[in-house]
């Protein structure tokens, strides 16, 4: 560069920008060049005597997204929704069936932590597209206190619900095998108040009959 300062090498940014704002405008243009403290300098400071003496220069810019930008679509957000709400869904009760019917000997400790893994993911997943809702009471509470539209809430939940029941066919699909020989190890008639119970955690939840009576 022909208006190169040696001794801005070892400048702080707070000098090197005072070195610039005092040199003429033919060298501020090539000086500002050389440091990102003064590109913000530069921004507040253009001069018409900078374009004239740099016509060709290229000025570098800040881009920023504007918020209108940043935010994705209602369909992303929704199909984000139904892919964590899967994922949740998949991992928590796929663990439960693994323990109730293949026989998994899982711990309660080991099935939590299928749990609390499965939430940790679908959070990461869908935190930046929907801001990770992915239960209809967590969509609600935010309506409720002003932190979601109340006209996205119906497709929130119905895209929540949709993921969790493809999710949990998907478990059936995998595990009915071993339903159907569970049942009959423990002669369990399908449809009866035992089959549901047989379910319970692993498809849906149902009251602690030790607590509720």
């Amino acid at each position: 560069l022909p208006y190169y300062y040696p001794s801005t090498v070892s400048m702080t940014p707070l000098r090197f920008a005072s070195s610039i704002a005092s040199a003429p405008a033919a060298r501020r243009c090539v000086g500002l060049g050389l440091g990102g403290a003064a590109i913000a300098w530069h921004a507040s400071h253009r001069t018409p005597a900078c374009e004239e003496a740099a016509p060709g220069r290229r000025e570098a810019k800040l881009l920023v997204a504007s918020p209108a930008e940043a935010t994705p679509s209602l369909a992303a957000r929704c199909i984000a929704e139904a892919l964590g709400t899967g994922i949740i869904v998949a991992g928590g009760c796929g663990a439960v069936c693994t323990s109730k019917y293949a026989g998994g000997n899982s711990t309660l400790f080991g099935v939590a932590a299928a749990w609390g893994m499965s939430v940790a993911l679908a959070v990461y997943v869908t935190r930046a597209v929907s801001g990770a809702h992915l239960n209809p009471a967590v969509t609600c509470a935010l309506v409720a206190i002003g932190k979601a539209p109340a006209e996205e809430a119906p497709l929130y939940i119905g895209a929540q619900c949709a993921g969790a029941f493809v999710a949990a066919g998907v478990n059936y699909a995998i595990f009915s095998a071993a339903i159907v020989a569970h049942e009959a190890a423990a002669g369990i008639v399908r449809g009866s108040a035992a089959s549901a119970a047989s379910y319970a955690g692993a498809f849906g939840m149902l009251p602690n009959a030790a607590v509720v009576g």
